[in-house]
């Protein structure tokens, strides 16, 4: 699920949700909505996080490629 891949993304990169939003240009508020799926990322909100964090924005919707997403996200020196 979307998501569970944002949340793991956000946390693999030890980022709380207020620094995950200003990384992408978002409010927190927007990433907690999206973190407990009662709304989604927009297509340009899916590319800054694709950008950010140098995944696909395919690899962020499909849902067979998601748990390979989490397992291959190499963390990033803060």
């Amino acid at each position: 699920m979307l998501a569970d891949v944002i949340k793991e993304i956000r946390k693999k990169h030890y980022l709380n949700q207020s620094a995950f939003a200003k990384k992408i240009g978002v409010t927190q508020s927007a990433v907690s909505q999206w973190e407990n799926d009662m709304t989604r990322p927009n297509s340009y909100q899916l590319q800054a996080i694709a950008s950010a964090f140098n995944i696909s924005i395919d690899e962020l919707l499909d849902d067979s490629l998601q748990a390979l997403i989490l397992s291959t996200i190499k963390i990033m020196p803060q």
